[in-house]
């Protein structure tokens, strides 16, 4: 959501629900095609989860493969590595 509203300076994407039920949902009521969000835009390009992916490409790259699918995502905090220090020495 962050990459739609602070890159593509559009708000395609919002949360609904709360607690455990929460969940990313298209900002409008016609779904996601009512809203602006594009094929080019960063938000389907960098979300880290696979939740956004392009039609017909998102699965160039198999399941398994993909830059998060080999830890979990935010493993390397519980471990107390911060971020900037993930791909250096520790």
């Amino acid at each position: 959501m962050r990459a739609s509203q602070e890159l593509d300076g559009k708000h395609a994407y919002g949360f609904v629900g709360r607690g455990a039920d929460k969940r990313v949902a298209a900002n409008a009521r016609a779904g996601l095609g009512g809203t602006d969000a594009a094929a080019g835009d960063m938000a389907s390009e960098i979300c880290p989860v696979g939740s956004l992916m392009k039609k017909r490409v998102g699965y160039a790259i198999p399941i398994g493969q993909r830059a998060y699918d080999s830890k979990p995502i935010g493993s390397d905090i519980e471990k107390g590595v911060m971020p900037a220090q993930a791909g250096g020495a520790r």
